[in-house]
Formats: C-alpha cells, structure tokens, sequence
C-alpha cells in the first residue's frame, strides 16, 4: 500500500516481547504468550479455496448479499471451526465433510465482536480431514472506504453515479466476505459477481465467461478465472462500475467516463515497469493480466491487490499540459511501487504483519529503482536518499521510534505500523 504525503509516527499500544504462535512465524515461543495472541485464529482450519457469489447494491439501502464456500482441511480433531467476519450478516450456514460427503450438524453460532470471530459449534468431535463451509449473508456498502464501500462521482449530466470498490489491507476482507482473514492463511480464490445492467465487474482475475441478463433478477454475472496459486484474503479486489478503460499490452487503465486522455501516461509507462522489474528479479509477473482503477473514493493512495491495483484519482491520472511534471513523478514512482508489491509481499510475503517491512521496505526501494530503469533522466536514485534515507532518520531519532520488526496482533495496533519505519527505513 502506498501512503499518500508524510507517514507519520503513530504511538504503539502493543505488550513488547510477546511471541507470536509457531504457525506464524515458524519461531517455536520461548515463554508463555503475552496478552495480544487471542486475536489470532485457531490454527487448526487450513483454509484451501474460497468460492465467493456477490451480488452488489448499489442503490436503495446499499445492501448486498453474498454466497461463500469456504473448503478447509482441519489437521486435528476439533467440535468448532471458526473464521472472521466484520459487519456482515450471517444468515445461513451449512458444514460438509468432503471425504464422506454427509453434512455435519451445526448446534450453534457465536459472533466475538472483539476479535471479530464467527465460531460454529458442530454435534459432536469431526475427524482430520476435508470440510466445506458454506456461509449465506448480507452486508451493506458502506461510504467509508473500507472492506466493500460505495463510492460516486458525478457525470456529465450532473448526476450522482455509484460505484463499489474494496480496500482489505490489512484486516478488512472480512467486511466483504467470511474468510480466515490472516495473511499466511493463502487459498485460491474462485470469484463471481452480479451486477445491473449498465455496469461491469472486474477482480483479480481475468473474466472466464460471462451471462448478460441471466435469471429472474435480471443481473448479470460476470464469471472470473480461479486464481492460479494461493493469495492472502487481504489481496483479493474487486470493483464494480461503468468505468472505460485505456489499455496497452496486458495492461488497463479504468477511469471514469471521458478521462481516457489523463490516463494515457499511465497506460505507457505500466507495462515498461513491469518489464523492468521482470528482468530485475528473472522473475515473470504470475497473472494474465493488470487492472489499474482510479477510484473517486479512496483512502490511501494506492492498494496493491494482485492484478488488480486501485489508486487514488490523482494518484493514477496525469492531464497533459495541465498537471505539473512533480505530479507525473509521483504517478510513475507510485505505481512502482504498487507493481513491486506484486513479487515482494503478493507472489512472496511475511507470515504476519510484525514484518511489515519486509513489503514496504522493497516497494519503498522499487518505487524508485524500478522507475528510474524507465525514467532515466530524473535522478531518482539521488531523489531516494533525500526523501527516503534521510526519512528514516529523522523517524527512528523519534522518542516514538520502534524496531522493525513489532509484535503486533489488535487491528489498531497492526493499522499503527504503517509507519515510516515500516517504508522508508525497511
């Protein structure tokens, strides 16, 4: 994630020392865990793929429904198997065991709100082995830029047009859909949404087919690719809008109606970016594609969600013989950066987000380096010493200053290291 503007320090209420659970780091602890490993999910529920039906709202109360089908493995004997949710609403729930295709009976339900846990109870003791959960609920867009939110803008004509757009990271896939909504927790992720006439659906994957005016409602669905590897839930995106696109190569631009002229230098200089980073690390990029959506709506300045990146509008734009040439760095050193992500924290990342700097330490580094491959007349290599070494000392001279890697576990306390030390000294 790219943080638009200075980073600043942020106190961290966290118990210092506090080992985080073998399962996350692959650290056996030495001692009895301090207050903080309760957020943590049971480790016994390894999710494998996620089967997820979306129906969005984008008018009246801006609610939607959704259909998840969770397959997980469970590596012990357990009586109660529990995942995340946030703000959604439950409404149905059924567990199969796969290997002896018979339902397992659910004699209860328990939201935690603290820790965001939904904890089903089953009958009785279930065996090692191969489970669907399947979860029925319902949710609302909310206008807050987080998980599943609606965004606007207003067209030509002078009219109010709704979008709905996602941001997860860190701890907000949740909001969108149940999930084992930790990073190391990666399954594959199989994604299908309805939608109105008028508008479209993109994700992470490329669309596998799609049924215009299907059913009694009406919608249509649009039927996206399993994605070809396991991901972490906080990287799963999806958009849905009346956005046109500006492509070159693999790559597209998505912007609003009428704004294909501002996104023709981020059309251009993506795919040599990616060419470059490909070259540099001799490994090619793992999708079929890369979708780049400037959101009217959006709370940091940019996500990097595996094929499919969101930035700011003005984050992503560039108006020529307008926007000032400082502002064409920014957008090419930005999208650097979001393209980094795409091996360092997206194909490889931390097991949890103590190491944060493990990803925005390499996509702070590329978003210059990678930049200056394509842009080679802009000195940035000297540009990464003033705004980003010298950065790193001015944050770590702070009295609020904290090593790099930080045990964290709350949603607070993992939201409060997105810090300098985190991007620039990492």
């Amino acid at each position: 994630m790219f943080l638009l503007g200075p980073v600043f320090l942020i106190v961290l209420t966290v118990a210092t020392s506090s080992p985080i659970p073998e399962s996350r780091i692959g650290l056996t602890p030495a001692v009895e865990p301090f207050a903080g490993v309760e957020y943590l999910l049971p480790t016994n529920v390894v999710p494998q793929k996620y089967v997820l039906l979306l129906k969005p709202n984008l008018s009246g109360n801006f609610s939607f429904s959704g259909e998840m089908t969770m397959t997980v493995q469970l590596t012990t004997t357990t009586n109660t198997i529990t995942f995340h949710t946030n703000d959604i609403n439950v409404t149905s729930v059924t567990v199969t065991n796969i290997d002896t295709a018979s339902v397992v009976q659910v004699t209860n339900q328990v939201y935690l709100e603290t820790y965001d846990f939904y904890t089903l109870t089953l009958e009785s003791e279930v065996a090692v082995g191969n489970y669907e959960i399947y979860v029925a609920y319902t949710g609302y867009h909310k206008d807050d830029m987080r998980g599943f939110y609606r965004s606007s803008y207003v067209n030509s004509n002078d009219q109010k047009v709704w979008l709905a757009s996602t941001h997860f990271e860190p701890v907000r896939a949740r909001r969108a859909f149940p999930c084992f909504d930790e990073p190391a927790l990666k399954a594959k992720f199989q994604i299908s949404i309805a939608v109105p006439e008028g508008l479209h659906a993109i994700s992470n994957m490329p669309v596998n087919s799609s049924a215009i005016n299907d059913g009694e409602d009406g919608l249509d669905w649009y039927h996206f690719e399993e994605t070809p590897m396991p991901m972490s839930t906080y990287l799963v995106a999806f958009v849905v809008s009346d956005f046109e696109k500006t492509s070159e190569d693999s790559v597209s631009i998505w912007h609003r109606p009428g704004l294909q002229s501002q996104a023709l230098y981020s059309a251009s200089v993506s795919p040599k970016i990616i060419d470059k980073l490909e070259e540099f690390t001799g490994v090619s990029y793992h999708l079929p594609k890369m979708d780049e959506v400037a959101v009217p709506d959006f709370s940091a300045g940019a996500m990097e969600n595996w094929g499919l990146v969101t930035y700011r509008e003005r984050a992503l734009l560039f108006e020529e013989g307008v926007s000032t040439s400082s502002y064409k760095q920014s957008i090419a050193t930005v999208i650097a950066h979001e393209f980094g992500h795409q091996w360092f924290g997206d194909l490889v990342g931390p097991r949890w987000w103590s190491y944060l700097w493990l990803n925005e330490g390499f996509a702070t580094y590329f978003e210059f380096f990678a930049t200056a491959l394509v842009e080679t007349t802009w000195r940035l290599e000297e540009q990464f010493v003033v705004r980003e070494v010298h950065s790193a000392f001015s944050a770590d001279a702070s009295e609020w200053s904290h090593p790099m890697t930080y045990d964290v576990y709350s949603p607070t306390e993992i939201g409060n290291i997105f810090d300098s030390i985190s991007y620039a000294k990492g």
